[in-house]
């Protein structure tokens, strides 16, 4: 917009004004008296542009609905954003916002002959002001793209984007490889949508619960799903409004695959996993007589609980090294890889995993307590172990002698109860666990 002398002059005095005055939202009763505004007036600064957001707000202020200015007979008015050139960024009205909508332009509000409202468009370069005007914002909405997901039979709204242009979409939910190629897996998802959460009120109170995404699907017009994908991540020309579905879990989770496995990955009393491969932990060792040499095996802590979820997908989890310690001063005696089963492992099975108990004989450890090992779970609070497949697990007991070996009992699973070897007696497992193997001695070592 190219600017003349009296112009300029007009847009300074506003300007000054605004500052002094600090742009005051609302009519202009509202604002606080001031004597420079009433000096202004009397110079002739006396005709008053309101500018309606007209469902947006201004910048300057999050709240603020209207803005005016005070303008000369038949002089032009700032349009909202303007930065005059030289002023550095000192926006003498603010340009609106709205949420969903674009700023399209301004109409003049006027009352016609009859008593109803009239509007025509105004033109900040060509209009002129020659009384009190209000100036109302023009909306366009832009097409929008929700992302939501069936919680428990409800439709929930994640997020909402604006669509300016369609297009592909599937940068938005998915990263690429180092060669550029999509690969439509869990673990590439955006890293901005991998903590979705939703507020809703119980009682008096606000409850935020935090989702993980699995994967993407639209509904077809027959209500059936279809597979997000390469060929159909599009938002296409002509339609208004589009809803991506979400999968998601209950919580945080981590995506496990063997790439992302590093020597840090670890049972933890916490842990939600989500496996997306079979996970080889590396386990190498030597068969001998008693005891596997594990100098270099993966070697996880035996858990006092598990309050997690840990969702196989049907993989496995292979050549892992379990710990445990019968402690000086710990009344435990139950010692197992889950500790007490609070959490939930589903569909998954665990191969090559050997549990260890250290026990040192010439400790302060009361030698009339039966000490219970188990691979799995010593004991069971709201826990289930689902459709849980044990391939080649043993346990190794090392010290075992003092008292007796009597004072040790182990235990494996098999179909839907624990298989205890020893003095133990059988307890019932929550959840559905099959043991494939022989329940012999090769399977318990005690040293």
């Amino acid at each position: 917009m190219k600017i003349n002398k009296a112009q300029k002059r007009n847009i300074l005095i506003v300007l000054f004004l605004l500052i002094v005055t600090a742009v005051c939202a609302g009519t202009l009763s509202a604002c606080s008296s001031s004597d420079m505004e009433d000096q202004l007036r009397e110079q002739g600064f006396d005709y008053q542009v309101t500018y309606d957001a007209n469902g947006g707000t201004f910048a300057t202020n999050s709240s603020a609905t209207t803005q005016y200015v005070l303008v000369q007979y038949n002089s032009l008015t700032v349009e909202p954003g303007y930065w005059p050139s030289g002023m550095g960024e000192l926006n003498i009205v603010s340009r609106p916002t709205r949420i969903h909508y674009q700023l399209t332009g301004w109409e003049l509000v006027e009352e016609g002959e009859d008593g109803s409202e009239q509007t025509r468009p105004w033109n900040f370069s060509t209009d002129r002001v020659t009384e009190d005007i209000t100036l109302r914002a023009i909306w366009e909405r832009y097409d929008l793209l929700y992302l939501n997901a069936i919680i428990d039979g409800e439709e929930v709204n994640f997020q909402t984007w604006d669509i300016t242009q369609p297009g592909s979409i599937l940068s938005r939910f998915y990263n690429t490889n180092d060669e550029g190629v999509y690969s439509l897996r869990a673990d590439t998802i955006n890293r901005s949508l991998l903590r979705l959460t939703h507020t809703e009120v119980v009682g008096d109170t606000e409850v935020t619960t935090t989702y993980t995404p699995t994967g993407f699907y639209w509904l077809g017009e027959d209500g059936q799903r279809v597979e997000f994908s390469v060929d159909n991540a599009v938002y296409p020309e002509n339609v208004t409004d589009l809803t991506l579905y979400a999968d998601v879990l209950e919580g945080q989770f981590t995506f496990v695959t063997q790439e992302t496995v590093g020597r840090s990955f670890t049972l933890q009393s916490d842990s939600n996993w989500y496996l997306l491969e079979d996970i080889d932990l590396g386990q190498q060792y030597v068969e001998s007589d008693i005891i596997s040499d594990y100098t270099s095996s993966y070697k996880w802590h035996a858990l006092d609980e598990f309050n997690g979820i840990i969702y196989g997908n049907g993989y496995t989890i292979s050549n892992v090294w379990v710990v445990d310690e019968v402690r000086n001063g710990v009344e435990a005696s139950n010692y197992s890889m889950f500790g007490v089963m609070n959490g939930i492992v589903d569909d998954i099975t665990f191969e090559n995993v050997e549990l260890t108990v250290y026990c040192n004989p010439t400790s302060s450890i009361d030698a009339t307590q039966v000490k219970n090992i188990a691979l799995l779970a010593s004991t069971f609070g709201d826990g289930t172990f689902t459709d849980v497949v044990l391939e080649g697990c043993s346990i190794t007991v090392i010290n075992s002698s003092f008292e007796g070996v009597d004072k040790f009992a182990y235990q494996l699973a098999e179909d839907n109860n624990l298989y205890w070897i020893e003095q133990a007696e059988n307890q019932t497992v929550t959840g559905d666990v099959t043991f494939n193997g022989e329940t012999e001695d090769d399977l318990i070592y005690l040293v």
